[in-house]
């Protein structure tokens, strides 16, 4: 009977320190109450955001999984950066850094300075629409970006890029514009047109509709509607 005391005091001693532990946990692990978004969003962003954190909440202040509301955020697909920080008794604190978009894809869909397909609840007015049919995100931005470059030195605004099924290029401006640069040697053929932009009698009012650029040695330009009956022809073929 003695050594059958001796032992129940032997794990009362060892198994006290962890219930009162356990206890203590239970007391410390309030549930989560508050969940402030200290970032700089837009309130449908903002809501998105506190949205997605209550779904991931597992568990109260100490006991939630952080990881879980992090990998939940960025499933968002727009947020390039996430940080969750407890604050006792019950609140949790989260910082959401937003990709930069750089363009529309597609439709209803964005792309980020990466490449990335994303959705959004920012504002998108004034960006450019990238809708292609072979090409990759990364491969249109990066086609966008050197076409931008070289029309922007001629103050020439990229608001559309295309790409049809057979890989054809075909960039339109703020003006109306519309320029096909085929699927092969686009850059050449770029510099081709910006020639002949330079050189064309209406190039600074408006009057082009599309260019063709298609040709061994030239374009092809046709002129808007409104100048038709006027001295210049409505298409013509120009050699450089």
């Amino acid at each position: 009977m003695a050594s059958e005391w001796r032992r129940l005091v032997s794990i009362s001693v060892v198994a006290l320190p962890a219930v009162l532990v356990w206890l203590c946990w239970i007391a410390l692990d309030r549930r989560i109450e508050t969940v402030e978004v200290v970032s700089e969003l837009t309130r449908e962003e903002s809501a998105a955001v506190s949205a997605a954190v209550h779904t991931a909440i597992d568990g109260g202040i100490l006991s939630v999984d952080i990881d879980e509301v992090v990998d939940t955020l960025l499933a968002l697909t727009w947020p390039r950066s996430v940080s969750v920080r407890r604050i006792w008794p019950d609140k949790l604190e989260v910082d959401v850094t937003r990709s930069t978009l750089i363009a529309r894809w597609n439709g209803d869909r964005y792309l980020t300075s990466t490449g990335a397909v994303v959705s959004s609840q920012v504002p998108t007015i004034g960006l450019p629409l990238l809708e292609c049919a072979m090409a990759s995100p990364r491969e249109a931005v990066e086609m966008y970006g050197l076409l931008q470059e070289i029309s922007s030195a001629e103050s020439l605004m990229l608001t559309e890029l295309r790409q049809n099924r057979i890989g054809e290029w075909q960039p339109r401006y703020a003006d109306g514009m519309t320029v096909n640069l085929g699927a092969n040697q686009v850059v050449e053929r770029m510099r081709r047109f910006i020639a002949a932009w330079r050189d064309s009698r209406v190039s600074h009012s408006g009057g082009i509709a599309y260019v063709d650029t298609r040709y061994p040695n030239g374009v092809a330009i046709r002129f808007n509607e409104m100048l038709a009956g006027s001295d210049l022809v409505n298409s013509a073929l120009v050699n450089h």
